[in-house]
């Protein structure tokens, strides 16, 4: 485990750079560490440099439960026929089960409407054997009004809002919605109100990079679920995960020095406002997150101090949710012309974790130009974003690096086998209406310009998003 101390000093150069935290501890149980990428940096030129902020929570032993209130909305509509839907009840009444007596539960479908099978309503043995029956009673059917039911789920969250508590939507799909539109923007107010989406993504068909937005602009998590028999094990660990928050409505907010631009939070959604803020949403116990900040950096003379970054970290008192609490961090460098002394003063810890998060970040923007239809300009970034990871990997021996090569080496493969689609095919392919009484609507067409993908291809793709995701998030 990371130590946590009053000041951290640098000591490998003399007179070198510091993260300090200026405040007295007053949490020991928060891990709230910066490092540099470069303690030293060159004189006399505009740099590149690199923070990593360390945020995390020890195990504080027993602790009292916060209050649960989560909504579970289900994508239930034609393409979930078949073993999905009764796969989707399956995990639907695990969560449910792992949940206990008086945490709060609503559960929402939707399809070409949305359904509230179960108000929110704290458990009892009344409202478990009401919400097993509506969740025994889901059917799939219709098309995907995935807004209807996720704003239906923040409602029901955010009418019994609980600052006390954990208060969070697990959303689970399999398809692409009706209608993007306002889904983002949904999911960024409802983080602004303390409420995170957990998003999960079913088979072979979502729209990954709308899912795994919509998780991180609520500060909430994505991962996919390669078969729907996963889906129960991971509602049980979420489950698990609602009863291990320790600190709530996490926020990272940066302040860049004089003379310094914060460029990117690498594979961050961020806002950009006086700060430059990260939402963080709740924080589990024995859990850690890296977070890397790309600043560019103005000349200085040598031996000059370089101020970088205040980064602050707000979050709600365990105990008391009426006080929002804080913990604060100084990044500063030095400025040299001594080559010996600006190579020793390189983190290759940093460096490495660095280099791993770049290379997420950069599959995530190629999978989503993909997604946008640019094949050309997807294969181009992931190109060089492989080659640069693979000389980081070699440079610093790192086993987990090299495991993230050979899956962008798959990920480009599946996105070469892609097949552009074509105005005709889309003339053809369009959809005209159900038959009378059909349970199950056609899927959406295929748009011209996107591509088309073999299935094998598509479990790459989600695989290497997934595997990405976890890197950053």
């Amino acid at each position: 485990m990371y130590r946590m101390m009053l000041v951290l000093w640098v000591l490998a150069l003399p007179g070198c750079s510091r993260v300090a935290p200026p405040e007295t501890q007053r949490d020991p149980n928060i891990v709230f560490e910066g490092a540099l990428e470069r303690r030293v940096l060159p004189a006399g030129e505009q740099v590149k440099e690199h923070a990593r902020v360390r945020i995390g929570v020890r195990d504080p032993g027993s602790s009292e439960d916060a209050p649960v209130n989560v909504a579970m909305v289900i994508d239930t509509s034609g393409s979930m026929k078949g073993e999905p839907i009764v796969e989707a009840r399956k995990a639907a009444l695990a969560l449910l089960d792992a949940l206990a007596d008086d945490d709060r539960l609503a559960v929402i479908t939707f399809h070409s409407k949305t359904d509230v099978l179960l108000e929110s309503t704290p458990l009892d043995d009344d409202a478990r054997e009401q919400a097993r029956k509506g969740i025994e009673s889901m059917r799939a059917l219709g098309t995907t009004d995935m807004a209807g039911g996720v704003q239906a789920a923040i409602d029901q969250v955010n009418a019994h809002f609980d600052p006390r508590g954990i208060n969070r939507v697990v959303l689970l799909g399999d398809g692409v919605p009706n209608q993007e539109g306002a889904l983002r923007a949904m999911a960024q107010s409802a983080g602004q109100r303390g409420i995170t989406i957990t998003s999960l993504g079913l088979g072979e068909d979502y729209d990954e990079t709308l899912m795994g937005a919509m998780a991180q602009l609520s500060g909430g998590r994505f991962h996919y679920v390669e078969s729907a028999e996963k889906v129960v094990a991971f509602f049980k660990n979420e489950a698990l995960r609602l009863d291990g928050v320790y600190a709530r409505n996490a926020v990272l907010e940066l302040t860049p020095g004089p003379g310094v631009e914060i460029e990117d939070v690498i594979g961050h959604v961020v806002q950009r406002d006086s700060v430059v803020s990260v939402g963080l949403g709740d924080m589990s116990r024995d859990e850690a997150r890296d977070v890397f900040v790309k600043l560019n950096v103005r000349a200085h003379r040598a031996g000059a101090p370089v101020e970088l970054l205040d980064a602050v970290l707000r979050y709600d008192d365990p105990l008391d949710s009426s006080i929002r609490k804080e913990r604060r961090l100084y990044f500063g460098a030095n400025a040299s012309a001594i080559t010996a002394d600006i190579d020793r003063g390189r983190d290759r810890v940093v460096e490495a974790g660095l280099a791993r998060a770049v290379a997420a970040a950069e599959t995530l923007k190629a999978i989503e130009l993909a997604r946008q239809g640019d094949g050309a300009g997807a294969s181009t970034r992931l190109s060089l974003a492989m080659a640069e990871a693979r000389n980081k990997s070699k440079e610093h021996d790192a086993p987990e690096l090299k495991k993230q090569v050979k899956a962008m080496e798959k990920l480009q493969r599946a996105l070469e086998s892609g097949q552009k689609v074509s105005d005709a095919a889309v003339r053809e392919a369009t959809p005209g209406l159900p038959p009378p009484g059909a349970s199950v609507q056609p899927s959406p067409a295929p748009q011209a310009g996107q591509y088309e993908y073999s299935s094998p291809a598509k479990r790459a793709i989600r695989s290497a998003h997934d595997e990405s995701m976890q890197v950053v998030q």
